[in-house]
């Protein structure tokens, strides 16, 4: 039918205890508002922490009331926060709204009050950008060689000589002594200038490029 609905009710201790949410958009791009839903948090799977297999309930929009039966499919589960103190479980539904079948996610979202379910390693490895003087030998080179080795020495891994884009592989390597690189030369910026020295149109064709992105944002 082309039509596609929200519908929430939140509840959010301290703040509100039962909010009515929503909207209903059809085919022809015309959105009305949820004026009220009566289906109850309370009622819906609170006590067992785990979405229902099959639930129902109605809302009214625009003046019409809305029929809803839905059922349970698959059900991914995630967490938030670094205490995983927040549960969230998006559940792949079948709908049935007016007697129309539909498709949607429904999500629950609990408090987690077992605390984490998982051991956070003491610390974690952090990437580093080398120092100026750490390069210092390297500044003036035009290609670095990459290997499975160098991928993970400093002169790969510093933006002032290849770039942000182009030291990530090296970085994030390094934080993975396993990590199998293909073996290669990294283009440093030093290469990237000296090719716009000695071919000018390089950085015309960027100017007109540039030119023709400011035109289709404009229009």
């Amino acid at each position: 039918t082309g039509m596609s609905i929200q519908v929430g009710i939140v509840c959010q201790p301290c703040l509100m205890s039962h909010v009515k949410i929503g909207y209903v958009s059809y085919a022809n791009g015309d959105i009305v508002s949820v004026s009220d839903v009566n289906l109850k948090l309370w009622e819906v799977a609170e006590n067992c922490h785990e979405p229902p297999t099959s639930w129902s309930f109605s809302f009214i929009a625009g003046g019409q009331t809305f029929l809803v039966k839905a059922s349970r499919g698959t059900v991914p589960v995630w967490y938030h926060h670094d205490d995983r103190g927040g549960k969230v479980m998006e559940v792949f539904t079948e709908f049935e709204v007016n007697s129309v079948q539909g498709r949607g996610i429904s999500e629950y979202f609990y408090r987690n009050l077992d605390g984490p379910s998982m051991t956070f390693a003491a610390t974690c490895p952090l990437v580093r950008e080398p120092s100026q003087d750490e390069i210092s030998n390297n500044l003036g080179d035009l290609t670095l060689p990459l290997t499975s080795l160098a991928c993970r020495s400093l002169a790969c891994r510093s933006s002032a000589l290849v770039g942000g884009k182009g030291g990530q592989l090296a970085q994030l390597a390094s934080l993975q002594v396993a990590a199998q690189v293909s073996p290669g030369v990294c283009l440093t910026l030093s290469s990237c200038q000296l090719q716009f020295q000695h071919s000018p149109v390089v950085i015309h064709q960027t100017v007109d490029c540039n030119a023709i992105e400011a035109v289709a944002i404009l229009s």
